[in-house]
């Protein structure tokens, strides 16, 4: 596990880098305009495991399948079931 601290200009931002599941995770944590020593021991040892444990493992090559049926071929597979089930009958 590493942490960064970075000032974007407005803010102090942590990045936390961390594996989980074999792939490498990062959570980007705001700190606001001056953070104190306090500040960053209480975020150690308080809200850090917090948040590395709600992180979910996500690749970046991960897609969604699409589920959903183009509605043209839908109704030709109905169609050439219903020929099936019609020629299985008449047999």
């Amino acid at each position: 596990m590493e942490i960064k601290i970075f000032h974007n200009g407005q803010f102090y931002i942590g990045v936390i880098t961390f594996e989980k599941d074999g792939k490498t995770c990062y959570v980007e944590y705001v700190f606001g305009n001056d953070p104190d020593k306090e500040t960053l021991y209480r975020f150690i040892h308080h809200d850090l495991l917090y948040l590395i444990e709600n992180v979910k493992a996500q690749g970046l090559n991960d897609k969604k399948v699409s589920t959903r049926i183009n509605p043209k071929r839908l109704q030709r597979k109905v169609s050439k079931e219903k020929k099936l089930l019609k020629s299985e009958r008449e047999c």
